[in-house]
């Protein structure tokens, strides 16, 4: 115990004949503990912990692919026939990542947000926290604007008040009343969404209606039981083949893929499927 003492005297004397080692010593060590916690944490949530979903070893990310894009977006009309034809899914929902600008607020501000189909969230087995999730009646063009908020966002900026549910928000200059609130397990697939509207806002428009535009949609999808993920890839490759003979002049050359949704928001370098 004396030479501990000892030894921690003279270092102390070390470093106050040396202030500016010492200042950086206690930031070497600060950041050192800071990296290593972070990446406990890291490790913590994608490997130790299962996705908070329903039985997620299930569920499965599907996207296009062609020679110089091995994970691409789908073309929507594209996505519509892998569902219609699809035979070892539940079901497949469509999703693509935005922006939104919120105004008619006292300081407009720029959120981040998702397009999603209407089965999104039966398929990653969700329940709203307050409210309701949009129907399919108001995932088509031309329905009554809606907007979904993720609870990290009514938390931050309505202070978990449960009365917004009925109340207007103003997203790129379009009137949505909110009808529900997302559970916290959302924030598993996007931590950084902070608002989520439905898919068919956008559906009817040319360039999403074109096979020749791939405009950042990604495709999510449950697997019956007992069928595996190589099913799931045989099947949609079948598919994509069909579409690529039926539609050449926009899918030669395209073929599709699948991975887990495990795999997909567990690689340490994130994969493009946002």
């Amino acid at each position: 115990m004396t030479a501990l003492w000892n030894d921690l005297k003279y270092a102390l004397r070390v470093l106050a004949r040396s202030p500016g080692f010492f200042g950086v010593a206690v930031l070497a060590l600060a950041l050192g503990i800071g990296a290593t916690a972070a990446i406990f944490t890291l490790v913590n949530a994608i490997f130790l912990k299962p996705l908070p979903f329903p039985e997620p070893q299930r569920l499965v990310i599907a996207f296009e692919k062609n020679i110089t894009r091995p994970k691409g977006t789908v073309a929507f009309p594209n996505y519509l026939d892998w569902r219609a034809q699809s035979k070892v899914f539940t079901d497949l929902a469509a999703y693509r990542g935005d922006t939104f600008n919120l105004s008619g607020v006292d300081t407009p501000i720029r959120l981040d947000g998702r397009f999603v189909t209407a089965q999104f969230f039966d398929i990653l087995g969700l329940k709203p926290a307050i409210g309701r999730f949009f129907t399919e009646a108001e995932d088509k063009p031309g329905a009554n604007p809606v907007v979904l908020l993720t609870e990290r966002f009514w938390k931050q900026y309505y202070f978990g008040d449960p009365n917004v549910i009925g109340r207007s928000m103003i997203l790129d200059s379009v009137p949505r009343t909110i009808i529900g609130v997302l559970p916290a397990n959302y924030a598993a697939f996007r931590r950084d969404d902070q608002v989520v509207v439905p898919q068919g806002f956008i559906a009817g428009t040319p360039w999403q209606r074109s096979r020749g535009n791939h405009t950042g949609l990604y495709a999510l999808g449950r697997l019956k039981p007992g069928v595996t993920l190589a099913q799931a890839q045989t099947e949609l490759e079948g598919i994509a083949g069909r579409l690529a003979k039926e539609y050449a002049q926009t899918n030669s050359g395209y073929s599709a893929g699948a991975e887990s949704l495990t795999e997909n928001l567990t690689g340490w370098v994130r994969s493009p499927l946002q």
